[in-house]
């Protein structure tokens, strides 16, 4: 009897030792793409004035109480970075349809893999048009855009077996969360 509970253990390690490896390759190892806004030349902004507002009196107070009209342009450079030992494939960007878009200057080839420790650069810019009065104009050009306070951005890719993994980016944190999004949420989702 004890003869039987003694091979039964046994034969029990035995496929725990031959299915977790698998189980853990197949499920657990992971890439883990890392996002972050480059610090050294990560935001610069332009101003560009269009015209005068059709706001305007015809008699004003002076520059500070005129209405001008502005587009307001911020350009970053994001850095999407492999911090795992397994290469990424297959790696695309999505973003939300119902919130502001920003554009990219480049695409994400997905065609090759993120390798282990590697990084890509993507530059993009934000912009969007101001009409304000002269003296409203500098609280409406912050060194960092409004439109970033709610935007968040998604880059989905696959480990080497095929299994598809998410990296979520929130820009108002700084933060990467890496928790799989459901397939209902994702068709919310472009790329």
């Amino acid at each position: 009897m004890i003869g039987y509970f003694i091979s039964g253990i046994i034969f029990l390690a035995g496929l725990i030792y031959f299915i977790y490896p698998r189980y853990e390759m197949y499920f657990k190892i992971r890439p883990k793409l890392v996002v972050e806004i480059e610090p050294d030349t990560g935001i610069t902004k332009t101003q560009d004035f269009i015209g005068y507002s059709t706001k305007n009196k015809p008699i004003s107070d002076g520059p500070d109480e005129m209405w001008y009209l502005y587009k307001f342009e911020w350009r970053f450079v994001l850095i999407v970075r492999n911090n795992s030992e397994v290469n990424a494939y297959e790696v695309k960007l999505l973003q939300h349809q119902s919130k502001p878009q920003i554009e990219f200057d480049n695409d994400i080839n997905m065609q090759k893999a993120l390798k282990s420790h590697e990084e890509i650069k993507l530059p993009f810019r934000v912009h969007r048009y101001v009409e304000c009065q002269g003296k409203d104009r500098e609280e409406n050009f912050r060194k960092v855009p409004d439109i970033l306070t709610d935007l968040m951005i998604v880059f989905q890719y696959k480990n080497p077996r095929g299994n598809t993994f998410q990296s979520r980016y929130y820009f108002n944190t700084d933060k990467t969360q890496y928790e799989k999004i459901p397939k209902k949420e994702l068709e919310n989702y472009w790329h």
